[in-house]
């Protein structure tokens, strides 16, 4: 990615609390499933996390679980969310709802799934989602030159940062925020932990 299509300044992305397929070990991409109870909760400590960070907007992916995280830290912080199917989670296809193991037998964490070059034909490209959410960033941050912008997304959407700005896929754990912040010569990834 080219400095003139990078994003300029600090931003932070939170993926979305836990989901029952979450923990089951599904594949969910664009399947449309609800935080559980844990999830709820996630959300309420990430909100708490992210009160001390002067966040001025928030954008999301309409996705539930993405929106459920977003509207609870919105509540809590008292800025207002603003949906962005460009932050909508990587399309599977068939692998939707199958255990990540028997997808790949050494996922973990989906990891190598999530940006995986060779999956199910019906699956969205990478190269797809690296463009969508990398515009989606640059055109938050470009609109809103004066807010601290909270990105609210999805694991995919995060490898897919990471991979442009960071130059390597790192994992997103439910429900913790982290902080983009442009060093001198590259992008550094920070856990937002309690100050």
């Amino acid at each position: 990615m080219s400095d003139s299509t990078q994003p300029s300044k600090e931003f932070l992305f939170l993926r979305h609390g836990q989901t029952d397929w979450n923990a089951l070990g599904l594949l969910q991409g664009r399947s449309d499933r609800p935080l559980d109870a844990t999830g709820m909760k996630q959300a309420h400590a990430s909100a708490g996390l992210l009160s001390a960070e002067n966040i001025g907007f928030i954008v999301s992916s309409p996705l539930l679980r993405a929106r459920q995280t977003a509207d609870v830290v919105s509540e809590a912080l008292g800025v207002p969310v603003t949906n962005d199917q460009n932050l909508i989670e990587r399309g599977f296809g068939s692998l939707e709802g199958r255990p990540v193991n028997d997808i790949v037998s050494d996922a973990k964490t989906g990891l190598n799934i999530a940006s995986s070059k060779n999956l199910a034909p019906d699956a969205e490209p990478w190269e797809d989602v690296c463009k969508r959410t990398m515009d989606a960033v640059t055109h938050w941050l470009t609109s809103q030159p004066d807010e601290r912008i909270l990105f609210v997304g999805h694991f995919g959407v995060m490898s897919a940062i990471c991979e442009q700005l960071v130059g390597v896929v790192k994992p997103a754990k439910n429900a913790t925020p982290y902080r983009f912040v442009k060093g001198l010569s590259n992008w550094e990834l920070m856990e937002v932990r309690e100050r």
